[in-house]
């Protein structure tokens, strides 16, 4: 259900589901998932709903159990919680910013290890595929909340560069698959002709 209790219309789901994330479609407010397994065990389901329309989401997951058979969620608020994932940055004090509530960006997360509690690193990619083109991209062994050596920056024209010690990324959350990694950086790089520039930047992204 949206904000105003109606049924969503443009949406989805994502099922947490032992370590594995499912992300499904939203149809006139109904959704379905089927997976096989080879146990009949019982695990724990975490379920968020999203709103694409208003860029909501769940503001805490449904959560419930799951063997064999069909599990009936009953309605699922997706409101409380935007959905917008964003990287707000700045090169040498000219400002940048990429949300996924913007046609044309696109922010991705990928981490080492599997989508559940084995990540090990994080690392982020943004671009616009619009005009004018711009791109970002970061990573660092940190999975979790605390601070930790970014060791690879990539931002707009800058794509071979090198990053000037010390530069930290400060993690604040480190959300569950399908939630959301928040932080922020500020730091200098060091481009192919040895000129150094200034990056910060703000993020919000959704983990895989």
């Amino acid at each position: 259900m949206n904000c105003s209790n109606q049924p969503v219309t443009n949406g989805n789901v994502l099922v947490y589901f032992e370590g594995q994330l499912y992300n499904r479609p939203v149809n006139n407010g109904n959704f379905s998932l089927t997976i096989t397994r080879c146990s009949n065990s019982t695990g724990a389901v975490e379920i968020v709903a999203v709103d694409n329309v208003a860029n909501q989401q769940s503001s805490s997951p449904w959560t419930g159990s799951a063997s064999t058979g069909t599990i009936s969620t009953g309605a699922i608020s997706a409101c409380g919680v935007s959905s917008v994932s964003f990287i707000n940055y700045s090169v040498d004090g000219s400002n940048y910013n990429l949300s996924t509530a913007t046609p044309g960006d696109s922010i991705s997360v990928f981490g080492s290890g599997s989508s559940g509690t084995n990540q090990t690193a994080t690392a982020v990619f943004g671009f616009r595929t619009s005009q004018p083109n711009i791109n970002i991209s970061f990573s660092t062994q940190g999975a979790a909340v605390g601070i930790f050596t970014l060791h690879y920056l990539s931002v707009n024209q800058y794509d071979s560069v090198s990053v000037v010690a010390p530069f930290n990324i400060n993690i604040t959350t480190y959300g569950a698959p399908g939630q959301f990694i928040e932080g922020n950086f500020t730091g200098q790089i060091r481009d192919i002709s040895n000129n150094l520039h200034t990056v910060a930047a703000t993020f919000r992204v959704r983990r895989n």
